[in-house]
């Protein structure tokens, strides 16, 4: 019988630490070891210790409960040696492990992602959720990983070099990725095995229940399934930036091989085991996990603390069961240690329950209330107490949802009420309501009345505490510390056992059906030891995912891998009738989505398609307008393009603009209703810009019509003329300041237009509210800014928490209708006094009622005006500077055009506005060369429709690119260059002069729009860029500051629907002293004016 060379081995990992040499051999298969051949005649292994090696991420919630296991298995007489950063070392070496200090990065102290992310704002706020923990598994986690690696490379060679011989068993936490570029096939030392310890809410993917950080409970149905999958699918997504910076860390050290695994599931799976610090019935159930899986029941308990004195009050929390007082517990936590969120409404919810006895922890030793606060007379704070002293007497924990506080009150039967925002707390918060164990306020902030609900029923309702004391006796049948240890034993025993010949171990001691076998495994025997097929066919019970690996006679090298997986098999013999409706359903979707993706018949010519996507790839996160003008060189001035299963055409010649949008108004003036704008930011059709043709516009935009007729805007122009002269005190006394003070002046206009106060610094409340709602508006309405969710509506279904655009949207929606409302509340406070001047909203108010518009809706429409007026003009004056100082010839030339008309006495007023050709030129060319809305904005069919031969279905969407427009060379000369002279020599600016008979509905630029959606702003914004700009010239010098100026719209110029220039280096001087004092002498006369705009 021929002789079979083969040799079982079991991925994913190694055995010993044993050092590769990348160099010396062949590429290997993925994570297989090649170990050197035990003599055919030894049969056993001497039984060694092993040595335990811990490596945890210096962070107190993750550091505290390994020092625990630790200090056990130190007492248990194990030799320990303890990977972290320095700052724990007196703790280590108190707890009686050796301890090896992480260097560089990941040697940090308690410190959070914010302080180790450069890159974050001081004093900007910090994330919520799934896009805090995303910001925290990149800056604390992933990036740490170089350093981790390092310091655990340190551990094993020294332990290797004392205790030769010894197996390691290496122990993490579960958010600790040290050990993932070995087991990725990167050189260097390798552990006996690895036990990951979970320390957290188990975050491991399954098809049984939605991703972690939804916060939804599991459903193992065919349709919950098939929803799950969905959701994992969109998890992957919106954690890319941690898998690409988890993948980036693992090939920097060397790694063989990119990680397919999903970096939240590489921990579940890759190791040999995975201790879930828990009871079973407190983790979701997963058919699909793995079989390294083991519950512990808890965390361990640690020592007491000998000098913590229990407060002078603790003889009222021991006495109160028996007084029949029910006793409730409140803890902020130590990480979220604002006060008023949780720990201040709880005293307010329950301050009249005499029958209720309340016990604050603050949360650290040392830490106290906020001074001032009112203690109710039911009450007791102290600043520390441990859970296990206190949580025995509780009827509630009321939590913010720490995963170490949730297993402490399953430990000793208490109910809870949690109240989670951050962290892995929503996780913890659902799996409580989910076991029976407590309420979920689904919310961080929750209100009085919130806080005395949920409390009250928790209490009254006796099955949070019989199913509480259900989840303490199955608790009490696990010793947390027993299971970590008997899993060091078993695991350094299997390691051990895998290196006996094949004859002495697999055939005669088969493992048995209740027997786990471990995923990282590895055997070599002898190149005398052979394998038949007769003893193939007896080890049908080697465990699943094994491989067998062919050696060559020298034992050096790989010669191919079979592998024999029993992973994916599928069991039909149950779920067959499920699994047929899921197939079908399947099919039939992915069908009508294939379809939905194809190009109509006679569409316009545009890129090839991909299945199911359109062209979606093919569009570009931000700057969308400059491929689209890109691809007219290929496809011509109207292209077609599919987004999913939408049709969008992108216009790149004015005359399509005519055309359709001006002489078709009637069918091609609606807008798309999209998810995210029209869903989650301005629900209910109460934004001007996004509402669809029809009588609810129609009725807003005659209101806002009437409020801009010409003789509505002139009667602006006051205060145009004193806001432009404060403009240039800001720039006289603060020239640095100068992207602020354009932004100010803007602001301050629309806002004593619209509601009759104005906004004096850039800094003013009102100001800086509107510029973060503005700026959040529009990068939520950026392209790639989302997911194509109304090409792929199924992407509604992801939940917030694990869809960071959804809530980015809500915080939009939640700052402007903040903002809005508060103005429109201000307004009517100031009419009703008497002392607010004329403005736009106070004659909305007045004819609030005839127009049929509620106050919602009034709101938005006076802060639509607001944000029309702002940020727009804003940008615009902002690329005008920088032209003038990349073309100075043009600014010489506006100065020269400004001296001439006024002077060196006064500076130019709204009355010079018809007598300056060439800055109304400027104006113009700085709207034509930088649009601010660069890509337009999007139209709607409602009919079918025929152009040029093309069939445009109803429902498509259609774009004006503003961009391809103004920068047609058929029509301009050198579109590139700032030349404000073509608009001189001709009202269009154009090569060739327009005949107006034979071109109607020729507009001179197309950034205000087009059509019946025309902007109807458009004079109040020509009114405040020409007097700015003729200001700015007189009063001013402009030079370039340091460095080339750059004015490319893609480096210099910032995403979003609005582009405005990023901020650039320019010098700002006055023209002379006569101009400063000239400068300084109209801001003085202006204060009278500004006083009757006082809020």
């Amino acid at each position: 019988m021929p002789a079979f060379p083969w040799t079982l081995q079991f991925p994913p990992l190694t055995l010993d630490a044993h050092l590769l040499a990348p160099d010396s051999y062949a590429p290997l298969p993925p994570n297989v070891d090649i170990q050197p051949a035990m003599s055919p005649s030894r049969t056993t292994l001497e039984p060694l210790k092993p040595l335990v090696l811990i490596c945890s991420t210096p962070v107190s919630g993750h550091i505290i409960p390994m020092l625990t296991i630790a200090e056990q298995l130190v007492s248990r007489g194990y030799d320990v040696c303890f990977v972290t950063g320095s700052g724990y070392r007196p703790r280590v070496e108190a707890a009686g492990a050796s301890f090896v200090s992480v260097e560089g990065y990941g040697d940090f102290y308690d410190l959070t992602s914010w302080d180790l992310d450069p890159s974050w704002p001081e004093g900007k706020k910090h994330l919520e959720g799934t896009d805090c923990f995303i910001h925290d598994l990149v800056h604390i986690f992933c990036r740490s990983i170089p350093s981790q690696h390092h310091a655990l490379q340190t551990a094993l060679g020294t332990l290797a070099s004392k205790h030769p011989g010894r197996p390691t068993i290496l122990l993490t936490e579960s958010l600790n990725f040290a050990a993932m570029p070995i087991l990725h096939g990167a050189p260097g030392l390798r552990p006996t095995g690895y036990i990951v310890i979970g320390l957290n809410p188990m975050m491991l993917s399954s098809i049984d229940h939605p991703p972690f950080g939804s916060g939804l409970p599991p459903d193992a149905s065919p349709a919950g399934r098939a929803q799950h999958a969905v959701a994992n699918a969109a998890q992957r997504e919106t954690f890319a930036a941690a898998q690409s910076s988890y993948a980036e860390a693992l090939a920097k050290l060397g790694a063989a091989r990119e990680p397919e695994t999903f970096l939240l599931d590489a921990l579940y799976h890759l190791p040999d085991r995975f201790v879930q610090m828990c009871v079973p019935s407190v983790e979701y159930p997963r058919s699909d996990a793995p079989p390294g899986l083991r519950f512990s029941g808890g965390y361990p308990n640690g020592p007491k603390d000998p000098f913590h004195p229990r407060p002078a009050w603790w003889p009222e929390v021991v006495a109160a069961k028996a007084a029949a007082r029910k006793l409730v517990f409140v803890c902020q936590g130590t990480v979220a240690m604002d006060l008023t969120q949780l720990v201040v409404p709880t005293m307010a919810a329950l301050a009249g329950r005499e029958d209720v006895l309340v016990v604050v922890a603050v949360g650290r030793k040392g830490a106290s209330l906020p001074p001032g606060l009112e203690v109710p007379p039911n009450c007791r704070v102290t600043d520390y107490v441990p859970y296990d002293e206190v949580l025995p007497h509780c009827g509630v924990f009321v939590t913010t949802g720490g995963y170490g506080a949730f297993q402490r009150a399953v430990r000793n039967g208490t109910p809870l009420v949690v109240a989670a925002a951050t962290e892995e707390k929503p996780e913890t918060a659902a799996r409580a309501a989910w076991a029976g164990v407590g309420v979920d306020l689904r919310t961080g902030d929750p209100s009085v009345e919130q806080l005395r609900r949920a409390v009250g029923e928790v209490l009254e309702d006796g099955r949070y505490k019989a199913r509480a004391a259900e989840l303490q006796r199955e608790g009490a049948g696990f010793d947390p510390m027993d299971v970590v240890v008997g899993n060091v034993e078993e695991l350094a025993a299997e390691k051990a056992a895998l290196r006996t010949p094949p004859s002495e171990t697999t055939p005669a001691n088969p493992p048995t059906s209740h027997q786990q076998p471990p995923m990282v495994t590895s055997t070599a025997w002898g190149p005398e030891a052979e394998i038949s097929p007769a003893d193939i066919h007896r080890y049908q019970n080697i465990p699943p995912r094994c491989v067998l690996t062919r050696i060559s006679p020298s034992w050096h090298r790989v010669r191919g891998v079979v592998e024999m997986s029993t992973t994916g098999m599928l069991d039909l013999s149950r779920g067959t009738v499920g699994l047929c409706v899921l197939v079908v359903l399947a099919v039939s979707t992915l069908s009508r989505f294939f379809l939905a993706s194809c190009r109509p018949r006679n569409f316009p010519p545009g890129p090839r398609t991909v299945p199911f996507l359109g062209n979606i790839t093919q569009v570009p996160k931000s700057k969308g307008f400059l491929k689209f003008h890109d691809l007219g060189a290929t496809f011509g001035s109207i292209i077609g393009l599919k987004l999913g299963s939408q049709n969008f055409v992108i216009l790149n010649n004015y005359k399509h603009v005519r055309e359709l949008f001006d002489k078709r108004g009637s069918i091609y003036s609606s807008r798309p209703r999209t998810y995210v704008a029209n869903t989650l930011v301005c629900p209910g059709d109460i934004h001007l810009l996004l509402l669809p043709y029809g009588p609810a516009w129609r009725v807003q935009r005659r209101v806002v019509q009437s409020l801009l007729a010409v003789n509505r805007v002139d009667a602006v122009l006051p205060v145009q003329d004193a806001e432009a002269t404060q403009t240039l005190s800001d720039l006289l006394r603060d020239p640095a300041g100068y992207y602020d003070h354009v932004r100010r002046y803007t602001t301050a206009v629309v806002l004593a237009a619209v509601y009759g106060v104005r906004g004096a610094r850039f800094d003013s409340p009102n100001v800086r509210a509107l510029y973060a709602a503005q700026d959040d508006f529009t990068a939520v309405l950026e392209q790639g800014a989302t997911p194509p969710v109304d090409a792929f509506p199924f992407l509604k279904m992801v939940p917030a928490a694990l869809a960071g655009w959804k809530r980015r949207a809500a915080r939009v929606r939640r700052e402007q209708m903040g903002l809005y409302l508060s103005l429109v509340a201000g307004t009517r406070e100031r009419i009703r006094e008497g002392r607010s001047p004329d403005c736009f909203l106070g004659e909305m108010l007045r004819d609030q009622e005839k127009n049929g518009l509620d106050d919602e809706h009034l709101a938005y429409l006076a802060g639509n005006l607001m944000e029309a007026g702002s940020d727009t003009t804003a940008s615009t004056l902002l690329s005008f500077l920088l032209a003038m100082i990349k073309y100075p010839k043009e600014f010489r030339k506006a100065q020269e055009e400004v001296d001439r008309v006024c002077g060196p006495l006064r500076s130019p007023t709204s009355e010079d506005i018809g007598r300056l050709p060439f800055i109304e030129a400027c104006m113009n060319e700085t709207l034509r060369w930088r649009p601010v809305a660069a890509g337009g904005v999007p139209h709607m069919l409602t009919k079918d429709d025929t152009y040029q031969g093309y069939h445009l279905p109803k429902g498509t969407v259609l774009v004006a690119n503003t961009w391809a427009i103004h920068y047609d060379e058929d029509e301009y000369e050198n579109p590139a260059d700032f030349a404000p002279d073509r608009f001189v020599r001709e009202k269009y600016g154009t090569r060739d002069p327009v005949d107006e008979s034979a071109d109607d509905h020729r507009r001179v630029l197309y950034g205000f729009g087009a059509g019946r959606r025309v902007c109807p702003g458009q004079r109040l914004a020509r009114n405040s860029l020409i007097l700015n700009m003729a200001k700015i010239a007189w009063g001013f010098d402009l030079s370039p500051g340091e460095g080339e100026v750059d004015v490319d719209v893609g480096t210099a110029y910032t995403d979003g629907f609005l582009i405005a220039p990023k901020k650039f280096p320019i010098t700002i001087r006055p023209r002379s002293e006569r101009h400063a004092a000239v400068i300084e002498e109209e801001q003085r006369r202006a204060e009278p004016f500004f006083a009757k705009y006082a809020a």
